[in-house]
């Protein structure tokens, strides 16, 4: 049996204990931003859109990444209007090593972000972090999605 926490890193975050009681191919442990998002509830008009994001850390940049992703990358998506959602890390198996999500009001607005020149920095210097990077725009659905 594995019993594993994982903590937030900024605002309020749903504090995750996973037990583990049988092999699992993948064990995924979650972070789930609960901070005052309005959109989530279900709203007429427009749909939220969901930019799903995975990649690996590069070997031996684990502190530095880290560092960016507080200081720099989360901060810099509230600034342009995506409001991250949740984080995954795998810790154990195959699969991307983190899984994170950030949503908009509409489609205009996630291409708006994703168009912006702020947007292209703070992906290129990820980039410096990360490998396997890919990305995706889904309509959000409340639920986890991949």
């Amino acid at each position: 049996m594995l019993n594993c926490l994982l903590i937030g890193i900024a605002y309020s975050y749903t504090i995750a204990i996973v037990t583990v009681r049988a092999p699992y191919r993948n064990l995924i442990l979650s972070c789930t931003i609960e901070s005052e998002m309005p959109g989530l509830q279900e709203v007429e008009g427009p749909m939220m859109m969901k930019l799903l994001m995975s990649w690996d850390i590069k070997a031996g940049r684990e502190q530095s990444y880290s560092e960016f992703a507080v200081r720099e990358f989360v901060p810099g998506l509230m600034r342009l209007g995506l409001q991250p959602t949740e984080v995954w890390y795998t810790i154990f198996g195959e699969g991307p090593q983190i899984l994170a999500g950030g949503v908009t009001e509409d489609l205009e607005t996630m291409r708006r972000i994703l168009n912006s020149e702020e947007w292209r920095q703070l992906h290129a210097k990820l980039m410096t972090y990360v490998t396997g990077y890919q990305q995706k725009v889904v309509p959000a659905s409340g639920r986890f999605q991949l």
